[in-house]
């Protein structure tokens, strides 16, 4: 069975769809086909599911669009907003991971982190991303694919991303490549580490302010 409460919620429950728990209002308005074990509680959060399960959404409109992803979380208002087949991504704080639609794999910590990635299909369905802090990976990203980064901490790799040339990079500490527009294989741990760096591949920066003054190296 399902537990439902809240007006105007799971409106085109079809006898497939159970064990799903839904509480507030306009959740599940979408015409449900077999939808199971998901949970939703926030108004208009997984407004849109269709047959997606085991999906968490929690907050005013958090994962609305969601129709056949799975496996995802988006916990704060309006996390994973966008997305609609995406799934098995973790989106937790404000407006975390916006915009993204389609990608897998991607984990989104912290208010504003990964906000603004839907320039195009390619952007907005990039995966196995980690970014974690205040708008971490929260810069306009640019058209194109941009997987595999990792940036911790506040403002850490918040530039704008330009897609495969920026494959492998890890960015630690506070701002650490937080201008970074292209540039793969890229290290950059400590405060400010790498902050004025735009550009350039397989730079190594350990330490407070390493690689600070550079802009291309």
């Amino acid at each position: 069975g399902n537990t439902i409460f809240g007006k105007s919620t799971a409106t085109s429950l079809d006898a497939g769809s159970n064990y799903n728990v839904f509480v507030g209002g306009s959740i599940a308005t979408g015409s449900m086909n077999d939808a199971t074990h998901n949970v939703a509680i926030g108004s208009d959060a997984l407004q849109d599911i269709t047959s997606g399960d085991d999906n968490i959404a929690i907050g005013s409109s958090a994962l609305l669009d969601i129709t056949s992803g799975s496996y995802n979380v988006g916990i704060g208002r309006q996390s994973l907003k966008a997305n609609t087949t995406g799934s098995y991504n973790t989106a937790i704080g404000h407006h975390s991971m916006l915009v993204h639609d389609g990608g897998l794999r991607n984990v989104a910590i912290g208010a504003f982190a990964m906000k603004d990635t839907d320039a195009g299909s390619p952007s907005k369905a990039s995966d196995d991303c980690v970014l974690i802090g205040y708008d971490a990976g929260g810069g306009t990203w640019a058209n194109q694919d941009c997987s595999n980064l990792i940036g911790i901490g506040t403002s850490a790799l918040a530039g704008a991303l330009e897609g495969n040339s920026t494959d492998g990079t890890v960015a630690i500490g506070r701002d650490a490549l937080t201008a970074l527009t292209s540039g793969s294989g890229c290290l950059a741990v400590g405060y400010y580490s790498g902050k004025n760096v735009t550009t350039g591949a397989d730079n190594v920066g350990v330490g407070e302010k390493t690689l600070g003054g550079n802009s291309s190296t």
